[in-house]
């Protein structure tokens, strides 16, 4: 992370800033001395803040079952986090209007930040409420980063945001490569100029890695990033790959099965547009949550040789598109990469062509964290996933994916002998003071192989052990296994 960049963004006098209201808001709702009386005075003071504040506690949105007419009552049902997490909501999106550009696009922008505060404040109500409104607001101000380097950076990263083609997966990637810094840093670091709290800067430092977020506050971040992808499902071409996603992050965050994860959808594309008219925001026409789901699960549904089609041209999509593509490095995430593999595994067999897997670990990655922080972490894995592709465009059907931080993995339907030969070749240029040296492990399936490898995943299992078999020799290591010749390269 470039800090003198950093430092020249945050002091740009364009800046969004906070608004008087809510600055005092801030301070009050910090003072454990804080009486209601004097929290509700001070909102009561703002005639318009006060007005939407009530209008939202009395909506649909909110459900109370008394609805307030004044904003001492809200206060004594909503509670003081709440209240104040809507008083700086409010606050806030008026101020982002300043940073408009003309190369920018407000709606897309708003679009995203309101389903995924909704999702994320509908999902948090149902696994972690003490966390609702903290999710909210983590969500609606989640790109704040994007409107500071926006205003302060102009042009050049109007480019970068074109190139991303609105795919905050992509533009991760691409503001790493043009500047240095991402917009989740940049957002955080303005969060903790304003002095909001950890848990509102810590979701929008990680809302695009929540398993990066501190343990502390794993779980608002989790609701935020499920948020993200209930907007990714709404809004996204590929549906399949957004669905898949969307499953596998509820299973994993939250242990949610399909329908549930389809109720908090629907909750969320039919609640959406009432809180966008109550901030006063344009996110664009409403989603039909019922027939998209209906095509999302006539996908899910298709007879077998149908779903396989369908299945192809997810994976090419998901490359191609950016869904389900790290970030970081623009590989793909472990869950693509596995459905690839499936599909590779199932046409090499049939056509007893090879199917072989690589995986690259960079050695001493927790220490390089540690000692220069995360940024200094995917700067190495980039380096490393850019240079592994360069090394590998002369393979057959090569394809990435990060399966972790520190690990990239190959698939390859060259040869065995042939991909051990680039690797080598490859580790032996990629070195340098600041390159960390690779512990490496492969295997291949070919002809009587496929007798050996019944199932694709029993080839990434010899792989790790190859891997862990490099590991074991000190590291800085490159082991391959041949089915039917326990065959060792240092």
């Amino acid at each position: 992370m470039d800090a003198y960049a950093i430092e020249e963004i945050l002091s740009c006098e364009t800046l969004p800033s906070l608004p008087a209201t809510a600055v005092r808001v801030l301070e009050l709702s910090q003072d454990p001395d804080c009486t209601v009386n004097e929290l509700a005075e001070t909102i009561r003071f703002d005639q318009g803040l006060s007005a939407k504040i009530l209008k939202t506690v009395n909506s649909s949105f909110f459900g109370l079952r008394t609805k307030c007419a004044t904003i001492d009552k809200a206060l004594v049902v909503l509670g003081l986090r709440e209240l104040r997490n809507l008083a700086l909501g409010f606050s806030l999106v008026p101020a982002m209007e300043a940073a408009y550009t003309e190369g920018f696009d407000p709606v897309d922008y708003w679009r995203r930040g309101i389903y995924t505060a909704v999702g994320a404040k509908i999902v948090a109500q149902r696994v972690a409420r003490q966390v609702a409104d903290e999710a909210f607001l983590g969500g609606l101000l989640q790109d704040i980063g994007i409107m500071a380097m926006l205003q302060a950076l102009g042009q050049p990263y109007e480019q970068v945001l074109l190139s991303a083609a609105k795919d905050h997966r992509r533009l991760a990637a691409a503001e790493l490569h043009a500047f240095d810094m991402q917009h989740p840093e940049v957002g955080a670091l303005l969060a903790r100029k304003w002095q909001l709290p950890d848990e509102l800067s810590v979701p929008i430092r990680f809302h695009e890695r929540p398993t990066a977020a501190p343990g502390e506050l794993k779980e608002v971040v989790s609701c935020v990033a499920f948020g993200n992808s209930i907007h990714q499902c709404l809004t996204y071409d590929n549906k399949a790959a957004c669905f898949d996603r969307l499953y596998e992050q509820g299973q994993r965050f939250f242990n949610l099965d399909r329908p549930t994860c389809d109720d908090i959808l629907k909750q969320t594309a039919n609640a959406a547009k009432e809180v966008s008219r109550l901030f006063e925001l344009d996110t664009g026409a409403s989603v039909n949550s019922e027939e998209l789901l209906r095509k999302a699960h006539e996908l899910q549904n298709a007879d077998t040789e149908k779903q396989q089609d369908l299945e192809r041209f997810a994976v090419s999509a998901v490359v191609r598109d950016g869904d389900l593509v790290d970030p970081i490095t623009g590989a793909m995430t472990r869950l693509a990469f596995e459905r690839y593999l499936e599909q590779a595994y199932e046409h090499g067999r049939e056509a007893q062509t090879p199917v072989c897997i690589a995986i690259i670990r960079l050695d001493g990655f927790a220490k390089i964290v540690e000692s220069e922080g995360l940024e200094a972490g995917d700067l190495a894995a980039i380096d490393a996933t850019e240079s592994l592709r360069e090394a590998c465009k002369a393979l057959q059907e090569t394809r990435l994916g990060r399966f972790d931080d520190a690990t990239t993995i190959i698939l390859t339907t060259s040869p065995l002998p042939t991909l051990v030969g680039t690797i080598t070749a490859w580790r032996s240029t990629f070195k340098g003071p600041k390159r960390p040296t690779t512990s490496v492990g492969l295997t291949g399936c070919e002809g009587n192989a496929y007798k050996i490898f019944s199932k694709p995943r029993q080839i990434l299992a010899i792989a790790y052990k190859a891997l862990e078999a490099a590991e074991q020799a000190g590291g800085n290591a490159l082991r391959a296994f041949e089915p039917g010749n326990d065959k060792r390269a240092a």
